[in-house]
Parts: C-alpha cells; sequence; structure tokens
C-alpha cells in the first residue's frame, strides 16, 4: 500500500515549498482536484513548520480549482507558541495563481495535560455493509470508491478505506479530510433533489478530535439549514468506534449563467441522489432539510441501525 505522501503526489522543495501532483484521478464532480486532497495536502505543507505537534484545527477556502498537474504549497508560520503554532499555507495552480489558503493549528502534545475522557466505543457500520457511489463524472469516486452506509441517527454516512498506510507516521488529520469533505455533498443533493442545482463547497473547517485508528473511516453529513443559496453542512468523522474529527462546510446552490432556469444542464445531484436512496437499503435514516424532515422508509435503515439502537439503549 502506498504512503499519504506517495497518494497526493507530494515533493518536499529545498526552499520549504511543498509541490503536489494532482493526478486526474483525484479531481472532483465540479472540475480541479478534490477538496479533500487538496484539504489534505494543505495539513501536510504545515507540519514541518510545528515539527512534533500534532494537528488540531484545519479551515481552508477553496478560490478556484486546481487543474490536473502539479501544485505548489507554501507555508508560513503565523504564530509559533508554547502550546498552540498556527500556520497558513498558500496553494497555487501551475501558473502562480491562488487557488486555496488554509490555517492549522498545531498542539504540542507535551504542554498539555494528558486528560481524555473518550468513553466507550460506539458500533459502527462496516465498509462491507455499504452502497457504492455512481460515478457521475467524478474520478475522486473511482479512486476511493466511497460507499453510504447505515446511520441510525439523523444524517447519512459515506465509508471509505484510507488509500495508504496509518502506521506510516501520524497522517490521521490528513486521513479525516477526506472523508470530511466527501460527506458533505450527499445530503445537500438529497434534500434538494428536484431543484436541478449545482453545489461546490468553497470552504471546509476541521477540528481534530483524536486519532484516525482504523483503515475504515466514517463521514457522516447533516444539513442543518439552506437560505438564500448556502447550504451548511455539519460533519462527523468517526474512526474505530470513536469521533475522530468534527466540521462544517457550505454548498452553495448554483446555476449555469447560461442556463439561469437550470432546465438544460446535466448536473450531478439528480442522478446521484437517486442511485442513493434506489434499492430500499440504503441506509439514508432521516435527513433535515431545514424547513421539513424528509425521512426515508424504516427498511431503508436496515437492521444494523436497530441493532445499533438496541445496543445503546440503557439496561432497566
Amino acid at each position: 500500500m502506498t504512503t499519504a505522501g506517495e497518494f497526493l503526489g507530494a515533493t518536499a522543495e529545498e526552499d520549504g515549498t511543498w509541490r503536489f501532483r494532482f493526478a486526474r484521478e483525484l479531481h472532483g464532480a465540479f472540475g480541479g482536484a478534490f477538496g479533500g486532497v487538496v484539504a489534505a495536502a494543505a495539513v501536510m505543507a504545515a507540519r514541518p513548520l510545528a515539527e512534533g505537534r500534532v494537528p488540531a484545527a484545519l479551515d481552508i477556502r477553496f478560490l478556484r480549482s486546481l487543474p490536473a498537474g502539479t501544485a505548489t504549497a507554501a507555508a508560513s508560520l503565523l504564530h509559533g507558541g508554547r502550546t498552540l503554532s498556527c500556520v497558513s499555507v498558500d496553494l497555487c495552480q501551475e501558473d502562480g495563481r491562488l487557488a486555496a489558503r488554509a490555517t492549522i493549528s498545531l498542539v504540542n502534545a507535551e504542554a498539555v495535560h494528558p486528560v481524555s475522557r473518550d468513553g466507550p466505543r460506539r458500533p459502527l457500520p462496516t465498509y462491507e455493509e455499504g452502497r457504492g457511489w455512481p460515478a457521475v463524472g467524478a474520478p475522486i469516486i473511482e479512486t476511493l470508491a466511497p460507499r453510504t452506509v447505515p446511520w441510525p441517527e439523523e444524517g447519512m454516512a459515506t465509508a471509505i478505506r484510507v488509500p495508504w498506510k496509518l502506521d506510516d507516521g501520524d497522517t490521521s488529520a490528513e486521513a479525516a479530510c477526506l472523508p470530511g469533505d466527501l460527506c458533505v455533498g450527499p445530503p445537500v443533493a438529497f434534500g434538494l433533489a428536484g431543484e436541478q442545482l449545482a453545489h461546490p463547497n468553497p470552504d471546509l473547517s476541521m477540528r481534530f478530535a483524536g486519532p484516525v485508528e482504523s483503515p475504515e473511516v466514517i463521514g457522516v453529513g447533516r444539513m442543518m439549514r439552506v437560505h438564500f443559496g448556502l447550504a451548511t453542512v455539519a460533519i462527523e468523522v468517526w474512526s474505530a468506534g470513536r469521533l475522530a474529527a468534527v466540521g462544517v462546510s457550505r454548498r452553495r446552490c448554483s446555476r449555469s449563467p447560461s442556463d439561469p432556469l437550470g432546465k438544460n444542464r446535466r448536473l450531478w445531484p439528480m442522478p446521484f441522489s437517486s442511485a442513493l436512496v434506489s434499492g430500499g437499503s440504503s441506509g439514508l435514516g432521516s435527513q433535515s432539510t431545514g424547513s421539513a424532515s424528509t425521512s426515508m422508509p424504516a427498511s431503508a435503515t436496515g437492521s444494523w441501525a436497530r441493532t445499533a439502537r438496541a445496543r445503546r439503549r440503557p439496561s432497566r
């Protein structure tokens, strides 16, 4: 299996910059490199400026797409305190135009009290229980092979297998970025099915709650509200029965300028959402649309959801 650096096509240059080769297979549905890959690259580029420290937070703005080819990442230390470091990372296209800007916080584990409250591990669905996504013209879907898995609570859960060896250094934060960004689309596609809208996400914020301990990792997205064309999606990332990250992202609902009514452009949300809910066993549960709740039939949650609820029910 490959390493995280190999998957991202990463090369550290002598001047402190990084180069990432974002091949076509790492591209998303709206052209350019998939946001989770770009976010992971930003975290990787930030690490050398805070050696020995653990990523605690990521905030990234996607300004323009990164086409197939080589992207350059330049990191600068904004603050290096005893406990926390803050690093800014600019990712640029080959022509030098700024494509994404990220801010990453990293914590010095030796400077904080080692208190933990992890609690018992909760049962999680497995990747094998999931339903594969349709390709919908996004190469990253074929690369990561995400699957919709049953989830007993509100939201839509997406499982992937981390595409690199987790024991090859601490790459938990980079791994969490992949399902964290991937799970943002489904709840919006499903919640706004019929609107014929494109909805790329211009940003992603993640707070890393703990390590990714298993090759299988699950991202859960919940559409909290849609207001004036902006959908707000809450994010959770789970690994080995424990929360690995939380976050939030916005989806910009837009139509083509040449097709303001959305009648002629073939956009991905419709076939995507239709494929996810067809078959009666997708396990989508209930997804809030902000003004109403769209619930799937009870059979859609599957026997796993009922079992999970029973396991969490306290004994009397």
